[in-house]
């Protein structure tokens, strides 16, 4: 069964989080968190990781279907301001992989870190 991942950046962050302040930051980054995982389907995953990331594991899934579920995850990042008045406007960069059961994890996610890098 195919898996894939995308770590997910939100561009901008350090800028943002000076802007609102750690209390509101921590807000932010809960929000993005839920928002994330409605976009996603029963089964998919996702968790906050490493400051202005996130990881989303997507079972059963191609590369390509994962790189359009990447493209709609940024597009709705984009459009989240107009549902939140309290969300700035965001923009996202998003590194996919996609690999089989021989595939070690720490090395996939090294090269998702170095792809966004």
């Amino acid at each position: 069964q195919p898996l894939s991942l995308i770590l997910l950046e939100i561009e901008h962050w350090h800028e943002l989080q000076a802007k609102l302040g750690k209390t509101n930051i921590d807000l932010l980054q809960q929000l993005v968190g839920q928002l994330l995982h409605h976009q996603l389907r029963g089964g998919d995953w996702v968790g906050h990781w490493l400051h202005h990331h996130f990881l989303l594991i997507l079972p059963q899934t191609a590369r390509s279907d994962a790189e359009d579920i990447a493209e709609r995850l940024k597009i709705a990042l984009q459009h989240f301001h107009e549902q939140q008045a309290f969300v700035p406007e965001l923009s996202a960069r998003c590194a996919v992989l996609a690999f089989d059961d021989s595939a070690d994890l720490d090395t996939g996610l090294r090269l998702l870190e170095s792809r966004l890098s």
